[in-house]
Order: C-alpha cells, then structure tokens, then sequence
C-alpha cells in the first residue's frame, strides 16, 4: 500500500508540474478555479486536471485603474502563438486582444461587462471501445481522448455561436470510462462578454444532401440564433442579427464557422443544437448566480434539491442519441418547478458512471428556487434586500402556503418541507448577517437494499434523508443555515440480485448562524 501511494503521489506531482508548465507557457502566474479528477475502471486509472490560467497582481497600488475588461485580455504576445489564431482588438478598451471564444472554469467576475443574461450550456462526446484490460485499455483510452475533446470543444463552440454567445464561465468536465464506453461532459454557464466579439454565424455545407434540405437546416439555425438573441436580452447593436451572410471562403478573415455534414449523424448534433432546454421564464447556470441580472430578481431563502436519474443502454448509442436523452431528462427536470412563473435553476451538475459493460447511469442534480421579480419602484429604493425580507417576515402565512404548494409540486423529487434549517447552494442570503460560522461540514452515506422496485424513488428518498441529515447535523450546532450545499459525488450500484442496489452519496456545505436585517423577534 505504501508503494502504490508513493506511486500515486508521484503521477499527481508529475501532472501538477504539467499544470504549472502550461501556465507559464501562457505567460501567467497563477491558476484558479483548479481541480483535479480520478477516473476508474478495474485496473486503469486516469487522472486529470483543470484550472484557469491568470495573471494575479498581488500588491495593486491605490491609484490604479482597473478596467473590468482587462481579465478578458489575451495574456500572451498574439506574435508568438505557435497556433494560427485570429485576435480581435477589445471592444470596450480597444487596446487589448480578445480571443474568439473564452472558456473559464472559474464564475464571471465582478463589474466584468455583460451583454445580456446568461444561461446553462452542455455538451456530450460518446464513444465506444474494445473490451481490453491493462496497458492495452490504457492506450486505447490515450489515443481515444483527444478526439474526445475535439468533438467536445466543436459541440460547444457550435452552441454557443447559436446561442449568440461567446463565453463559458465555471465551465466543469465530468470523464467516465467504462469497459466498452468512454463519455465526456461538459458543462458551464454560457455568457455574452462585450469585450469578446459577436459570435460568428454558424453555416452548414453538405455536398450529398440537395440544396433544399440544407437551405431549411441553415434556416432553422438562423430562426434559433434570432429567438435566443431576444430571449437573454442580447443588445441588437453587439449581435450580428438578419439574414446569414453568403459564404465566401476566399476571403483572408474568416469570421464564419462552416460545419460540414458528412452524415445523417452530424445533422442529427446540428438539429438537437437547435433545441430548446428551458422555459422562458426560467433562470438557469451551473454555479450559484447567473451572468448578466444584477438584482433583477431575488430568490427565497429555502432551495430544494431536484434530481433525475436516468439509465441508458449503451449497445449501438451514438453521440447524438445521447444528446437528445439528455435533453429530454432536463426537461423533466423543469416539468417540477411548472407552477411557477419564475424560478431559478442553479448548480446543475451531472454524475456519470457505468455499473455494467451494456449500462450508463447519469444522474442530473440541481438546485431549484422561487425567485420574484423585482419592480423598478422597489429597485430604485437603496434597501431593497431590507424590505424584502421584512415582507417576508410580515407575511408569513403567504410564505408558508407557497413553501407548501412548492412541496406538494416537488413531491419525490427530493425537496423537503422543513424549513428551520436552510440549504442553499450560494455563499450568501440577501439581506441575512452572519453571526458565527460552524466551519466545513461532509457527510458520506452508503445505502443498500435488496427490494428495489423503483431505482429512482430509491435515490430521490435517500438523498431526502441525507439532506435531513445535513440539517440535523448543522442545527445540533446551533446554525439555521447550510451555505454551499453541494451534492459532490453519488454512485449507484447495481446488487447480484435483481432487486438489490448500493447508494453512494458525498454532500457537503458550510455550517452558519445567521439573522435578518430589521426582522421582528417573534416574541
């Protein structure tokens, strides 16, 4: 055992030291937003890990201007770049470099220029390998991946230009290997940063399909581009609205992205692109907030904790069979907030595993809250948090029927109705002053059962239990508040048996007391 952890030890050193050398590759000198991730199938262990490269000014003089466009600047001399690569001048300073598209695995930061509001993105590479076992699966997984993240980055950068936008912030990669499969995900929030250029309009070309079919798929794209454009609050004078341009690759420049439709399944990724997750009135991001609304409106205090699970036969499934299951599985996902004209759908994330050679299990969590929108009476007073949690302390029982009627609409998707201890997925309440900090609190639950009937009522009750148990954990401590509340990792297994199944769940959150401004005791 000490060997294989020295062993151990040696590989996480040898690619923390690849991190650094990249870092100052690009001429930082510093990475954030970093994490590292350990992938394992039987004998075969694949680690990774990802940061933001930046550049940290540790001693700022009180002078200094700083311009909020500035962290979007390319941070090396364009000149050098081994890559052929295209700059284009800041358009909020006009001196600095932007890039084309900008991926951060860290959340946007503050007074950072938005266009727009921001939504959540996600994309998916699946491929199929050979049942092998040592150093042969070993390098079939390292010839595989690389083209695993092409695809991935192609996925993403074709969304993105559909969307309108072109940024991802907090951006999050989850690798499951399996003994016949390999899956990557992406995820992050996508955002429109006005230092960055307009995304590039997306055309399609196939030179076997006839000129009619490609003409409705190009239309199709162009109809999307137009809804989404007006759906995030994009300013017209930074997108690039109309009519597609006519293609040209004669030209030099070539700001327009041609994607090639070689078969029916590069139309089937073109068409699920196309596709819209989410309602209107639905706020979504993969982390605690979303880019681009600025107060605009206020969620309750309690968050509830939604998930779905699904199953999926991995013989014959392709990339784009994925996409569309996936697709279908949040919307299912949002069918349980339907009551409500507006909610904010925060800290997606998804758990991938293959318990079976022929199996793939993905688990969607997230975390699901009320927000009201705020007045432009109410958003010009300078208190606005203070009134708005002296209403909801004046109005109690109006507060309770809604945590009620949220319960019954959330029954089995693992909401609770207890409210003396809240979890919530962000850093801060608005409005609430904190008075002591209990420190880190993680929990480790393992659940076994052998009458499973139904596999995601199963987990949905499990987690409703961890979750009482976080509560339990963080009052016996004297809080009412759980900051940061995340669902780290859950893995299901599958018994010898039929009916039998093991449950692993890592939850985990920051303990805190806390009391609201100009709230009445209730003595």
């Amino acid at each position: 055992m000490s060997e294989e952890s020295d062993t151990r030890d040696k590989l996480w050193l040898e690619l923390r030291k690849e991190v650094r050398t990249h870092m100052k590759t690009l001429g930082c000198t510093a990475v954030i937003g970093y994490s590292e991730q350990s992938t394992i199938c039987d004998k075969l262990c694949v680690l990774s890990a990802i940061g933001t490269a930046v550049i940290l000014n540790p001693s700022p003089s009180s002078g200094e201007d700083f311009n909020p466009c500035k962290p979007c600047h390319i941070p090396y001399n364009v000149q050098s770049s081994p890559f052929n690569i295209t700059p284009h001048s800041c358009s909020i300073c006009g001196s600095g470099k932007v890039p084309d598209i900008l991926l951060t695995t860290i959340d946007i930061l503050p007074d950072t220029p938005v266009n727009g509001n921001g939504c959540f993105i996600q994309v998916q590479a699946f491929r199929t390998k050979k049942k092998q076992t040592g150093e042969n699966s070993a390098r079939d997984i390292g010839q595989q991946l690389p083209f695993l993240e092409y695809e991935l980055h192609q996925q993403l950068s074709h969304k993105l230009r559909i969307k309108g936008m072109n940024a991802v912030v907090g951006i999050r990669y989850e690798l499951c290997v399996g003994e016949t499969a390999v899956l990557y995900i992406a995820s992050g929030t996508a955002v429109y940063l006005s230092p960055l250029p307009p995304a590039s309009p997306l055309r399609v070309r196939c030179d076997t399909a006839e000129s009619t079919q490609v003409d409705k798929l190009q239309e199709a794209i162009q109809a999307a581009y137009e809804k989404n454009v007006t759906c995030y609050n994009i300013s017209r004078s930074d997108s690039i609205s109309g009519p597609a341009p006519d293609l040209n690759l004669s030209i030099t420049n070539k700001d327009v992205i041609v994607v090639d439709i070689e078969d029916p399944k590069d139309e089937k990724k073109i068409e699920n692109s196309l596709k819209t997750l989410f309602p209107d009135h639905m706020f979504t991001s993969s982390s605690s907030s979303v880019p681009g609304i600025n107060g605009d409106v206020i969620p309750f205090e309690s968050a509830h904790v939604l998930t779905q699970i699904c199953r999926i036969d991995t013989p014959g499934l392709e990339t784009a069979d994925l996409d569309r299951i996936i697709n279908k599985n949040m919307q299912l996902l949002c069918f349980k907030l339907r009551k409500y004209k507006s909610c904010f759908l925060s800290n997606i994330r998804f758990n991938v595993h293959m318990p079976d050679d022929d199996e793939l299990v993905i688990l969607i969590s997230a975390i699901g809250t009320i927000s009201l929108p705020v007045s432009p009476a109410i958003r010009a007073v300078e208190s606005t948090k203070r009134r708005f949690h002296r209403f909801l302390s004046s109005a109690s029982n109006e507060i309770r029927f809604c945590e009620e009627e949220l319960s019954s609409s959330l029954e089995g998707s693992g909401a609770l109705t207890n409210s003396a201890v809240q979890l919530t997925p962000a850093d801060h309440i608005p409005g609430a002053v904190v008075h002591h900090c209990y420190g880190h609190l993680s929990v480790f639950l393992i659940r076994e059962s052998a009458d499973v009937r139904d596999l995601s009522s199963f987990t949905k009750n499990f987690i409703m239990e961890a979750q009482a148990i976080m509560r339990a954990h963080v009052a016996s401590l004297g809080g009412n508040v759980l900051f940061e509340f995340r669902i780290n990792e859950l893995v299901l297994i599958d018994g010898p048996q039929k009916l039998q199944a093991q449950i692993l769940l890592s939850i985990s959150g920051d303990a805190a007391h806390v009391s609201y401004e100009n709230r009445p005791s209730s003595g």
